[in-house]
């Protein structure tokens, strides 16, 4: 189910943003990102540990998110945005702590965190390209993406419950 699972929750984020969300949106949204691969792992893989559980996966990418939209705005005002090395390690060790203060640990969250502030702060892009609408995709929603999937597919066999909690 692992195998099935993942490729599932992969192939249908590909083909949500190579065909569906162009047409909602002519901004470009990246859903098919190596975040998910790491939600898939935690989702499929480790259904049963407490990282897995909807709202630990759900709150900590949400707070990862939020993590590295906050470094990069501290970043813009306290001028040390061309400091990668700065951002990336605010961003990922405040997604772990506050993380660990609401008691939703995703290791995914922290990635978004990292990947937030690593497009921001790239050559090409800058702080002011990468906005909060990375909060909802793939923050929010590839999450929600793989928490669905997994309530299907993680519960085909009966040697699998999930989610083990809501809580």
């Amino acid at each position: 189910l692992s195998f099935f699972g993942s490729f599932t929750v992969i192939a249908a984020a590909g083909l949500l943003q190579a065909h569906m969300l162009p047409q909602i949106t002519s901004v470009r949204i990246d859903l098919l990102v190596g975040t998910l691969g790491a939600s898939a792992v935690t989702i499929f893989g480790a259904s049963s540990q407490p990282e897995a559980q909807p709202r630990v996966a759900l709150l900590g990418s949400v707070i990862g998110g939020f993590m590295g939209l906050a470094v990069v705005i501290l970043a813009e005002l306290g001028n040390f945005g061309q400091m990668l090395w700065l951002m990336g390690a605010l961003a990922v060790s405040g997604t772990v702590l506050l993380q660990e203060i609401l008691v939703s640990v995703h290791p995914a969250g922290a990635d978004l965190a990292l990947l937030y502030v690593i497009r921001a702060a790239s050559p090409d892009g800058g702080l002011h390209d990468v906005d909060t609408m990375y909060l909802l995709c793939p923050c929010l929603f590839g999450t929600v993406l793989v928490v669905l999937v997994g309530l299907v597919i993680n519960n085909l066999s009966k040697q699998r419950a999930y989610p083990q909690s809501w809580c």
